[in-house]
């Protein structure tokens, strides 16, 4: 599985991170390091693509996207071996 790309929004006035996945129309978290917001970002994800397929909705394709605030964001393996396994089972013969 690519990894979905991550947008960190400096927050100004509360100070950390703001996260929100581009490729996803809902999810946001937040984290007070980057580090914190890293993990956090990593849960959000988890938890969005097992919402996508619980309602059996097709993983949008991970995008490519630039620039300073965008960050890769990897799952664990074994949540990637899931994704894969439902994105093969989903997959047109």
């Amino acid at each position: 599985m690519d990894s979905y790309v991550a947008l960190f929004e400096p927050d100004r006035k509360a100070g950390g991170y703001v996260v929100t996945f581009p490729d996803f129309s809902y999810g946001v978290t937040q984290g007070e390091t980057e580090e914190d917001a890293r993990e956090m970002a990593r849960d959000l994800l988890m938890l969005t693509i097992g919402d996508y397929i619980r309602q059996s909705k097709p993983l949008p394709a991970p995008k490519r996207r630039r620039g300073a605030k965008f960050r890769p964001v990897a799952l664990p393996a074994l949540q990637a071996a899931k994704v894969d396994l439902y994105s093969a089972f989903l997959a047109p013969v």
